[in-house]
């Protein structure tokens, strides 16, 4: 169990004294007055209470139960409960869901309607979690058809599933998911026919993606050892990264067609966004043009020079967006050093 900075070992203490006296108000000014990454790392954190295996959301639970057994009533736990699960990001959840579950069952909390929402939603991010964990297992077997298996069994909830984020052991790093194949430890040495096994994984990820779920993977971009926003895309270079960095054992470009493809979509996505951006521009000012004849008409001077002034506006907005599709079609400077996706926030540990 990591230890605990001193900031983290203050919020620590205040939580445990506002959840022992149900102080909804103190315990949301905890989360709202500290760092979220001091936040997480205390309720992540076991040793809470009695027992040393419990967390913020197992103490919170007993509470409940306590309060429920001795007053015969709820009190403030179940919104205390309803504050940790709503501040906790993805890793906090994975980690705290289980014994969640198994504590709402086992001190018989089920039937109470107030806690009935949180409970809902608890149970769905193990869902999710669960169909997660049996895709990453089939991908570090590096068996293809239990991958391919994997992502079937998502149903309905693929997209939920890959846009999960990679939280690694050893790191703060966080990573999409389509980037796990190529950066996790498969405990084996690997040849030739792997990479090509690695490269078919990831691919089919990418293919199994929406429109969305590609979206949201390419937002992210890479910064550098200064702390600076390249403006490069995280996923691109990533996949070039991986392919220079091995490519003396899978053969040189064995990358490259798919991240030739990665970047023909990226490209299609900036021109059609850009599009859509001139089409709204233009139609604001078709519709300011035609209200400025409009007032003229009807001897409003004053509206007229507002529209006028509003179409001038517009033309210049047009003129921006032509700046900006000229650049997208100039290749990107590639970053040097990339180092921390922030693509999002919570996973596996990914030799689990």
């Amino acid at each position: 169990m990591v230890e605990l900075t001193d900031i983290q070992k203050k919020i620590r203490a205040s939580l445990i004294i506002a959840i022992s006296n149900n102080y909804p108000q103190k315990v949301q000014g905890i989360f709202d007055n500290n760092e979220c990454d001091n936040i997480q790392a205390v309720l992540n954190h076991e040793g809470i209470g009695a027992g040393y295996k419990d967390n913020f959301l197992d103490f919170a639970i007993i509470g409940l139960d306590a309060g429920v057994k001795v007053q015969g009533e709820i009190g403030e736990n179940v919104e205390i409960i309803k504050q940790i699960w709503k501040v906790a990001n993805q890793k906090t959840r994975d980690f705290v869901c289980c014994r969640a579950i198994e504590s709402f069952r086992g001190f018989g909390l089920y039937n109470i309607p107030a806690l009935k929402t949180v409970i809902q939603e608890i149970e769905e991010h193990k869902r999710v979690m669960d169909l997660d964990m049996a895709l990453r297992r089939a991908i570090r077997s590096l068996n293809v058809d239990q991958v391919k298996t994997a992502l079937e069994n998502c149903g309905e909830d693929v997209e939920s599933v890959l846009t999960r984020n990679v939280y690694w052991s050893d790191a703060t790093d966080i990573d999409c998911l389509l980037i796990y194949p190529l950066m996790v430890d498969y405990e084996r040495n690997l040849g030739k026919e792997e990479f090509e096994k690695i490269k078919e994984i990831t691919k089919l990820l990418w293919d199994k993606a929406s429109p969305d779920v590609r979206n949201f993977w390419l937002e992210d971009h890479m910064v550098n050892r200064e702390g600076q926003n390249t403006e490069d895309n995280y996923i691109i270079g990533s996949l070039e990264k991986q392919q220079k960095e091995y490519a003396n054992i899978a053969g040189e470009g064995w990358l490259e067609d798919f991240i030739q493809e990665v970047k023909g979509y990226k490209k299609d996505r900036e021109i059609k966004l850009n599009e859509y951006k001139g089409k709204i521009a233009l139609g604001v000012v078709g519709l300011c043009v035609v209200g400025a004849i409009a007032a003229y008409v009807l001897a409003y001077p004053v509206v007229a020079l507002v529209l006028e002034v509003s179409a001038v506006s517009a033309l210049a907005v047009l003129a921006y967006i032509g700046g900006v599709c000229e650049k997208s079609e100039s290749p990107n400077t590639k970053s040097l050093n990339p180092v921390v996706s922030g693509c999002c926030n919570n996973a596996e540990l990914p030799n689990q």
